[in-house]
Order: structure tokens, then C-alpha cells, then sequence
């Protein structure tokens, strides 16, 4: 295992470097460092009050057992295997993209940048058979059960209510109770979604989803 014991960090590289080789780390709950740190799964956050070397004897002690030791390695390997410089730079393309055809557009037409991002979910049967909704290349949707998980980025919750409508919900189903919007927390900004989909694989997940469940989510 590693240790940690800084004041705080930007994000805490130094921690994905050791998760890539399958090593935990543990460290004091600081900015950045309880972002890059999964507790209990890929190292351990303790609070400002916990003592550092018994910290450090317990999270030991939890890996000692070898079948233990394997799977945090493996949570660890696949947590750093995320942060890819691949998809830093599908992210900035997308950037680019989306501001160039913000620009494209008539001057009253152009969507008012902000900093906030906001993460929507939606209950699939809420959406129409068969069809994924399409949002900017800069968001990122993935199904998390019988929901739709959306990553709305430079969007504000009024924002995203308009991508929504934009995506064919419904005017009922804008309002249903169990779509929820909320403006996103730091740790929803730097963990990869394990299976972000593009709009045409979302849509294939979606038509063959068995009807039994699209029933019982309706019923629900």
C-alpha cells in the first residue's frame, strides 16, 4: 500500500500512478485526495482526527488476507485504467466541437456558457421505445438499472430541462416526479462512468430491453 499524508492536492496524480500498478492508498479525507481515492475500494480516507499510524495498521491488516489484497488491486487497476490520455483527448475535441457550433449560430441563438454541470436521470420508460435521446458530444449517458444516467456539462438545471425536452421526453414525463436533476458534486466530474455509451449504442440497449422490466418500471 501507499501513503499519503499531504494537506491536499490539485487531484492527487501521485495517487492514480499507484492504483495502476494495483497498489491502495491511504490518506487524511483533504480536497482532491477524497476524488482521486475510492474508500474502501481502491485505498482508504481518514478524518483529520484519526490517528495516522493506527490508520495505517488497520487498512494493513484488511489486505492481509491474500484473496482480500487480490481484489483491491484489481478495484485499484481498474479505477486508474479509466484516466486514459485517449479520453482526455475525445474530451477536448468535444469541447472544440461544441463551441465552434456555438459560435455557427446566430448571436441570439447562442446558449450562454457556465461552469456548472449538471447530472439528470431519467427512468427508461419514460422515454419513447426504441429511441435514445441525443444530447452534445460533450455529455456522456450511460443506463444504470432502468434509468437513463445523463452528464449534462456547462449546463445549469434550467439548461438541462431544455435538453430533455430537446431529447422527445414527453411534457408528462418532464414533469414526473422520478426525473431527477441535480447540479453535479466534484466526485461526479472526475469519475469516468465504466460504460458511457454513444447515442447509437444506447439506442440498441434500450430497444432490446425486455418488456417485463420496462412493465415493472413502469409500475413502479
Amino acid at each position: 500500500m501507499s501513503v499519503n499524508a499531504s494537506d491536499g492536492e490539485g487531484w492527487g496524480l501521485s495517487v492514480l500512478e499507484a492504483n495502476a500498478l494495483g497498489v491502495p492508498v491511504l490518506a487524511y479525507r483533504r480536497p482532491g485526495l477524497r476524488y482521486s481515492i475510492r474508500d474502501r475500494k481502491t485505498g482508504w480516507l481518514i478524518e483529520e482526527d484519526h490517528e495516522l499510524g493506527r490508520a495505517i495498521s488497520d487498512a494493513l491488516r484488511s489486505v492481509s488476507d491474500e484473496a482480500a489484497a487480490e481484489a483491491c488491486n484489481v478495484r485499484a487497476r481498474h479505477w486508474a485504467s479509466q484516466f486514459t490520455w485517449e479520453r482526455m483527448a475525445d474530451q477536448v475535441q468535444a469541447l472544440l466541437l461544441a463551441e465552434e457550433r456555438r459560435l455557427g449560430q446566430l448571436p441570439s441563438n447562442r446558449r450562454t456558457g457556465t461552469d456548472l454541470t449538471t447530472v439528470v436521470r431519467v427512468p427508461s420508460d419514460l422515454l419513447p421505445d426504441g429511441k435514445a435521446p441525443e444530447f452534445r458530444h460533450t455529455d456522456a449517458c450511460q443506463m444504470s438499472g432502468t434509468d437513463l444516467v445523463v452528464l449534462l456539462r456547462n449546463a445549469d438545471t434550467d439548461t438541462a430541462k431544455a435538453a430533455l425536452h430537446r431529447s422527445a421526453l414527453t411534457a408528462s414525463g418532464m414533469i414526473d416526479e422520478r426525473v431527477r436533476i441535480s447540479v453535479a458534486r466534484p466526485i461526479d466530474l472526475v469519475s469516468p462512468m465504466d460504460s458511457a455509451l454513444p447515442t447509437a449504442a444506447l439506442a440498441a440497449q434500450l430497444a432490446v430491453m425486455p418488456e417485463e422490466r420496462r412493465q415493472n418500471t413502469r409500475a413502479g
